[in-house]
């Protein structure tokens, strides 16, 4: 119903994606609709050791002791459901 009654300007995407394995990032904006109103961005790093643990996601990111233990890291699976 709401692709019914919207524009189509509303309903599509831009997406930009620079590839520098291991690091990522995605742009998605909607110029045509929102203008510069509307971005959202993926930055994602790829670990060979599935990220178990904190000293290697943060040795990876280049960031300080300090820093590390005020953070938490949170794996997240995208290949399986539950």
């Amino acid at each position: 119903m709401a692709m019914a009654a919207s524009p189509k300007c509303r309903l599509s995407e831009h997406e930009l994606s620079w590839n520098a394995f291991p690091y990522c990032k995605t742009e998605l904006t909607n110029p045509d609709y929102m203008k510069d109103d509307f971005l959202i961005w993926f930055e994602t790093m790829h670990l060979s050791d599935r990220a178990t643990t904190k000293t290697s996601v943060f040795q990876a990111l280049g960031l300080s002791k300090g820093v590390l233990n005020e953070r938490k890291v949170v794996c997240i699976d995208i290949a399986t459901t539950k």
